[in-house]
């Protein structure tokens, strides 16, 4: 059986404001906070962004087996310092 799919460009959004539809995407997304937040909220925004990304790359880059609490794990997360390190200095 077949399914109707649907799709969206906007969401609803509930504030102390008020209700208004906001365009989905990042950068409406931005312009909301900007909007709605300051220009301090947008730039809190994009800095979690940001992390967020770094963190996604050592998360895909770190396979589960590597992690052990014996003291072989260093010989296994040699192999995946850069991704470690990645996440730690940002």
């Amino acid at each position: 059986e077949d399914v109707d799919w649907l799709s969206y460009d906007t969401w609803g959004v509930f504030l102390p404001q008020g209700y208004f539809p906001s365009p989905i995407g990042p950068k409406p997304f931005e312009n909301t906070l900007k909007k709605f937040g300051g220009l301090e909220a947008q730039t809190e925004w994009l800095r979690l962004t940001k992390y967020l990304l770094n963190l996604s790359k050592c998360t895909m880059g770190l396979p589960p087996f590597a992690l052990r609490s014996d003291i072989g794990a260093i010989l296994t997360l040699r192999k995946y310092y850069k991704y470690l390190f990645q996440a730690i200095i940002f």
